[in-house]
This record gives C-alpha cells, sequence and structure tokens, in this order.
C-alpha cells in the first residue's frame, strides 16, 4: 500500500500548487491550504487499503464530506487519480 501511495503522491506533486504533509500517521495533500486528500503511511481513516478524499462541494458536517477509495493494485490507480482530480478542482 504504501508503494500505491507514493505512486499516487508522486503524480500529485506535478499538479500545480498541490504540497504534501504528514498529519495523524497519513500524507495529507494539500491544494495551497485546503486540504484534499490523506493517503495511507502508517494509518488510513477508513481500510487500511483506502486513500480518503474530501468533497468540499458537499454540503453537511465536516465528517459527512470525506470518502473512501479502496485500491486493489496498481490497476485501480487510474480511477483513484480521477478521483482525486475531481477533489482538487474545487479545492480551493
Amino acid at each position: 500500500m504504501r508503494r500505491l501511495a507514493a505512486l499516487l503522491a508522486d503524480e500529485m506533486l506535478r499538479w500545480p500548487g498541490v504540497r504534501l504533509g504528514s498529519m495523524f500517521g497519513m500524507i495529507s495533500v494539500y491544494r495551497g491550504k485546503t486540504i484534499f486528500a490523506f493517503l495511507p503511511e502508517k494509518r488510513s481513516l477508513f481500510a487500511a487499503n483506502a486513500i480518503s478524499i474530501k468533497h468540499n462541494n458537499l454540503q453537511g458536517r465536516p465528517g459527512e464530506k470525506w470518502t473512501s477509495f479502496e485500491l486493489e493494485d496498481e490497476s485501480s490507480l487510474r480511477d483513484a487519480l480521477r478521483e482525486l482530480d475531481s477533489a482538487y478542482r474545487v479545492a480551493r
């Protein structure tokens, strides 16, 4: 899982305004000052093989804006990047 998370992180660092941090044993992903994803490092918000994606365009309480995307293998990276890109585009 760490290798898959590292591949996602490397790709997202190519996107304008993206930076990485560390929070609660996870890799936090920001666009500017807005966090839009967590990648598992030592832990995860959901399943051990899941990335966490914040959908800033959803209404509701803060915890309700987070969803998970489970990575099974490298073939799921394309779909994960599509979900992350969607969250990236609304993060400002």
